[in-house]
């Protein structure tokens, strides 16, 4: 018996924009790790011209200072707690489907 390459290609694809596997919070955390990278990698090419240190502390309120270093610890953290809780919380129910299809379509195919 042989499983066939497309199928566990389709399960993958299935599993990846299946509602109940769909996580928002894993969407919007890296939309805002890119933002939050942005946003310091902009002051980082703006210092360049001016010097670094120049921007960062003459040019910029010291709120916004702060607020770039608190999203620059916060945002990766969230990330990364997002990703594994999508993973690991899901991990039984992808196996699950997987092994469904499996056992259906090794039941469809006999030689």
């Amino acid at each position: 018996m042989i499983i066939s390459e497309s199928t566990v290609l389709v399960t993958n694809l299935q599993i990846l924009f299946d509602v109940k596997y769909f996580d928002p919070k894993l969407i919007l955390s890296i939309m805002f790790s890119l933002v939050g990278f942005g946003a310091i990698t902009m002051i980082i090419q703006r210092g360049h011209e001016y010097g670094v240190y120049e921007t960062l502390f003459l040019n910029f309120p010291r709120w916004t200072i702060s607020a770039l270093i608190v999203l620059s610890c916060l945002l990766p953290k969230f990330f990364g707690r997002s990703a594994y809780y999508f993973l690991v919380a899901n991990e039984d129910a992808i196996k699950e489907t997987i092994k469904k299809t499996v056992r259906f379509d090794l039941s469809m195919t006999k030689v």
